[in-house]
This record gives C-alpha cells, structure tokens and sequence, in this order.
C-alpha cells in the first residue's frame, strides 16, 4: 500500500462533495417551509436538493464500498463470489 493514510481511521471512505453540504441546507429549508405550510416552497427545494453531482458521488461510493469489501478490507473475510 503506497499510502501511508491509508489504514488511519475516517468518517467515511471518500471525502464529501461541496453539493453535499448545499443539498443539505436546501432539505433544511424544504422542512422549514413545511411547518410553515409553503409546501410549493418545499417541493421546490427538495427538488433543487436532487442533484445529478449527489448521485454520481454515491455511485463512486458504492464502487469503493463494492471493491474493498471484495477484497475483504472492511469485512476482513474473502468475499463470496455471486
């Protein structure tokens, strides 16, 4: 292993995206809005919250996720094969 990082402990496997952090506060505004009762404001916002870039950023996750469990990293078992 070429990165001496790479058995420290982390929150997570990749680092959070700025659009995380906006999705977030959009979703917080969407709850706002409905306590108000401004659903039309929430759906707006929810739907600002969709964003392509939260979708990607999950799907690299999930390939990580994927590989280093195959590899038995984070299960520390072999991986059973489908």
């Amino acid at each position: 292993m070429d990165n001496p990082n790479f058995w420290k402990l982390r929150n997570c496997l990749c680092e959070p995206i700025a659009e995380m952090y906006s999705a977030a506060e959009l979703l917080s505004g969407a709850v706002d809005a409905i306590l108000k009762g401004d659903l039309s404001l929430a759906e707006s916002l929810i739907a600002a919250a969709d964003m392509l870039e939260l979708e990607q950023s999950c799907k690299t996750l999930r390939n990580v996720w994927d590989r280093s469990a195959c590899n038995g990293i984070l299960t520390g078992h072999e991986a059973k094969q489908p």
